[in-house]
């Protein structure tokens, strides 16, 4: 069986695989799998270019989609809370220097950020990726 991350251009770093797809001209998700082939992290980031409102729209959809996936049935009205609270309190921030916010649900930590240079970054990775 093809694991699904094959079919990605990715590069080595360090001593994760790397992938990145771009899912919109405003969307870009980058993704580490581990060397066996198992997925350890996801990034969403998002640089608005022209419709900034269709972007945040396609952003909302796809981390919504990723939370619910990897939150599992117990955590996914929790998970949808954290995920809301921490895209609001990223652009609500986006002035502010230290804009970084993150939150643990089960065995998965979420995260947002935000910045006009930047855009927003919505990631989601286990605990113990370190």
């Amino acid at each position: 069986s093809t694991r699904l991350w094959t079919l990605f251009p990715y590069t080595t770093l360090f001593r994760s695989d790397v992938f990145q797809v771009d899912v919109s001209p405003d969307v870009s998700l980058i993704g580490t799998v581990n060397h066996d082939g198992m997925l350890r992290g996801i990034t969403y980031i998002v640089v608005p270019s022209g419709d900034s409102q269709k972007a945040m729209m396609d952003t909302l959809i796809l981390v919504g989609i990723t939370s619910n996936i990897i939150s599992g049935e117990e955590n996914k009205s929790k998970t949808s809370k954290v995920v809301t609270d921490l895209l609001t309190k990223a652009l609500d921030g986006i002035d502010k220097e230290k804009n970084s916010h993150n939150a643990v649900v089960g065995n998965v930590k979420y995260f947002a950020t935000a910045s006009k240079l930047t855009g927003l970054w919505f990631g989601v990775e286990p605990v113990n990726a370190d």
